[in-house]
């Protein structure tokens, strides 16, 4: 309990900041023959350690393939075009309608020939057009999720719970519901009727947030429903 201050809590590790330090952990001596073990942690995190985060190079792989096919993309499409100005088109330039009769006649190009290629032509000078502003739009992503994960840059707040759950208040109070339950969502008021329901949900199974908290003696009238992240389907 912290009373009488300006400020609460504060604590400052000697080192700089890095996954190698813990500002807080959270202990138990569950392991073999009582060793204790970690379940959760707020641990520094720097630039240079963000570039090691398998998340972040999940991340980070999938930005940089969608700029890969983009780029295919354009390099096809520019190809396509230059095969269509430099060989298609002058062969349509050069083609001639056949002669009837006798004698010497003159033949000229096939007029529909010439339109067609064309409009072929504009067609893949637009999908270059659309091919390199989809490349240029990748790239931008990319680097905005580059910098925006620099800028942000602090702690890290590990757990071994995975989703984000808020107290929803039960319809009818003296229901249970179990974790990983379907359940549906009615003005607000969680029941396990799936049908004529604004939302059907999931009973969050072990949530590293949760919201909405209720005061500890009405916990048994509120369930705890997932909104984000992965959540186990019991039935």
């Amino acid at each position: 309990l912290v009373e009488g201050s300006d400020q609460g809590i504060a604590i400052k590790v000697e080192s700089s900041r890095g996954t190698e330090n813990n500002y807080i952990s959270f202990w138990d001596n569950t392991g073999t023959n009582n060793e204790p073990v970690m379940w959760g942690r707020i641990e520094g995190l720097h630039s240079s350690q963000m570039w090691s985060d398998s998340e972040f190079l999940h991340e980070f792989g999938i930005r940089t393939a969608d700029v890969a096919i983009n780029l295919g993309e354009l390099g096809i499409w520019g190809l396509e075009l230059l095969e269509k100005s430099t060989v298609k088109l002058p062969s349509k330039l050069t083609s001639s309608t056949a002669c009837v009769g006798l004698g010497a006649c003159v033949t000229t190009p096939i007029p529909s020939l010439i339109v067609e290629s064309n409009i072929d032509i504009i067609l893949k000078i637009a999908n270059l057009a659309a091919a390199g502003a989809n490349l240029a739009l990748a790239g931008a992503e990319l680097a905005t999720f580059i910098t925006f994960n620099e800028i942000n840059i602090g702690v890290s707040y590990q757990s071994g719970a995975g989703d984000y759950a808020e107290w929803l208040p039960k319809l009818n109070p003296l229901e249970t519901f179990n974790a990983g339950e379907l359940v549906g969502v009615k003005n607000g008021l969680v029941t396990k009727k799936t049908w004529g329901v604004e939302k059907i949900m999931i009973v969050s199974t072990n949530p590293i947030v949760l919201g909405n908290m209720p005061q500890p003696n009405n916990e048994k009238e509120y369930v705890k429903i997932a909104f984000m992240g992965q959540v186990p389907v019991g039935y």
